[in-house]
């Protein structure tokens, strides 16, 4: 801190941390060996567990073990670094400006091992650097009736990806077990092979040990704000709070994605040269009859097979596009927002205060990062909400007794909802959600040396909209039972309409206790915390 005047101060801070640790892994709620109502019907788990893999498979009755088995350890690293500058000057009795600049640089680095297992099948690497730069400029005013904030704020940032998927050496052999009912195919495709002498070129491998999936996105983002807030006490007991800002915000982002492995330099994405057995199945017969007759097959039936002789057909039968090709994105986004809030304050006594405030919020939109399907827009609008709330603060100095109380209800539109689809995160705005509750907090001192405190709320939230949630993945494959969101056999995606929020429980409250104590002559505070969370959904898929 220095202040060469009065008037004038400067703080200027400097920041660094680090972190190096062995994170993550999962363990094993639900597995899925075999469906838990689905007879002879196998997953995943199996395969693992079998002696073509020999990995170690975990269950439900081993999760508070706490342990797991990797291929790989998992390593997660992290470098923060900034610094900051603020000069305050005091203008006058009324005035104050005020100037808050900053700089930050964050690095990180994760390496997963993907699978979660100890099957060398898929791993994971998440290289990502973020430079930022702010500046602030405040104008403060302060009266006995009136105060006053009004400032401008820039900021700039750049973020630079480098992401990767591995296959490992035992996914060859994962797929071949898993994609059985192609084994046909594969068997008359090398059987023609085999006839015509290698004229008709033998099946590719199918998912190639060694092969990469990495994508690389640099994205830049400037944004502008103008915001003001006022707080007018414009009779004695009562003041009006009300404040308005106006954002603009610019967001580009280049996006680059390649596949690279054993005879693998790119794989195809036009639709003819996808692998299709429907087509591949009676364009074999076709080959077959023309060879019999010492004819050469047609063009369209060596075009059927053709993908099954390209190395990786494989990964196009995988149901994920995180391994799948995609093009190059070049995607850009605008957003301009004017937000603000009224808040009314009743204050009768020192020891009561009533409010009623309504504000509408902004969240900006965004470019998904990740190696989403080209059918998917990776752009996703800014999420915005409208909120209400009544409280009030209430004192009872002859107990030692305060209790705030308060009743809120939030309307959202086009939250953006990120659901884990069972291979990746989907994140996309998800129409709109409706919240309400009621939060009452009290702290009480029955004696001078004992505090006891009381948080509680409840929350309701559902979605109102939310047309192309993803699906149920692990109920359906256990059960047979369909998502009931699923308005047609063949849609990808699933209805949310009515179903809860994920990650919010409805009910959740802490009780503590404190005691404070001189323990030979040091203060001393004991305190006991009891905390309930209620039942919650961990997806947005429920």
């Amino acid at each position: 801190m220095y202040t060469p005047t009065d008037a004038l101060s400067v703080r200027v801070i400097a920041d660094y941390a680090e972190l190096d640790e062995r994170c993550c892994a999962a363990l094993t709620w639900q597995g899925n060996a075999q469906a838990n109502e689905i007879a002879g019907k196998y997953g995943t788990d199996s395969l693992i567990a079998s002696p073509l893999i020999g990995g170690r498979v975990f269950t439900q009755a081993e999760y508070f073990d706490f342990t797991t088995a990797l291929s790989t350890s998992p390593r997660s690293a992290m470098q923060d670094r900034g610094l900051s500058a603020e000069i305050d000057w005091q203008i006058s009795d009324t005035l104050t400006l005020v100037s808050v600049s900053s700089l930050r640089k964050f690095d990180s680095f994760d390496f997963i091992d993907s699978d979660f297992s100890d099957g060398e099948l898929l791993s994971t690497t998440n290289d990502s650097a973020q430079r930022a730069v702010t500046q602030e400029l405040r104008v403060h005013y302060a009266s006995p009736s009136l105060s006053a904030i009004a400032g401008v704020f820039y900021f700039h940032q750049r973020l630079d990806l480098d992401f990767n998927n591995m296959i490992g050496s035992d996914f060859p052999a994962f797929f071949a077990t898993s994609a059985a009912e192609l084994q046909p195919l594969i068997e008359g495709i090398n059987t023609l092979s085999t006839l015509s002498g290698g004229l008709i070129a033998p099946v590719a491998p199918a998912t190639p040990g060694g092969t990469d999936f990495p994508h690389s996105a640099d994205q830049t983002q400037d944004s502008y704000a103008v915001f003001a807030q006022t707080d007018w006490t414009f009779l004695p007991q009562w003041t009006l709070t009300t404040g308005i800002r106006w954002t603009t915000e610019d967001k580009t982002l280049n996006g680059k994605f390649s596949e690279v492995g054993p005879g693998i330099n790119g794989l195809p994405t036009q639709p003819q040269d996808i692998p299709n057995p429907i087509a591949a199945v009676p364009a074999l017969t076709d080959i077959a009859t023309a060879l019999a007759t010492m004819q050469m097959p047609d063009a369209d039936s060596l075009a059927a097979i053709a993908p099954f002789q390209n190395p990786g057909w494989g990964f196009y039968f995988l149901n994920t596009a995180s391994i799948l090709p995609r093009p190059s994105m070049q995607e850009s986004l605008s957003d301009d927002n004017v937000s603000g809030t009224v808040k009314i304050s009743y204050q009768p006594n020192d020891e009561r205060l009533i409010y009623l405030s309504w504000a509408n919020g902004f969240k900006s939109g965004g470019i998904n990062t990740d190696r989403i399907a080209p059918g998917f827009d990776p752009v996703f609008k800014a999420e915005t909400s409208r909120a209400w709330e009544l409280g009030v603060k209430q004192e009872f100095p002859d107990y030692d007794l305060r209790f705030n109380l308060a009743l809120h209800k939030t309307d959202i539109d086009d939250f953006q909802a990120s659901t884990f689809t069972g291979t990746g995160f989907n994140l996309q705005n998800a129409g709109s959600i409706g919240t309400k509750g009621v939060e009452f907090d009290l702290v009480w001192l029955p004696v001078a040396s004992t505090q006891i405190s009381l948080n509680f709320a409840r929350t309701l939230a559902t979605f109102d909209e939310f047309d192309n949630g993803t699906c149920w993945v692990a109920y359906t494959w256990h059960t047979g039972i369909d998502d009931p969101g699923r308005q047609n056999p063949e849609d990808p995606y699933c209805s949310r309409a009515g179903d809860r929020v994920g990650f919010e429980p409805e009910t959740r409250y802490t009780l503590g206790l404190e005691h404070y104590i001189d323990v030979f002559d040091f203060p001393t505070t004991v305190r006991v915390d009891y905390l309930y969370t209620g039942d919650l959904f961990m997806d947005d898929t429920n």
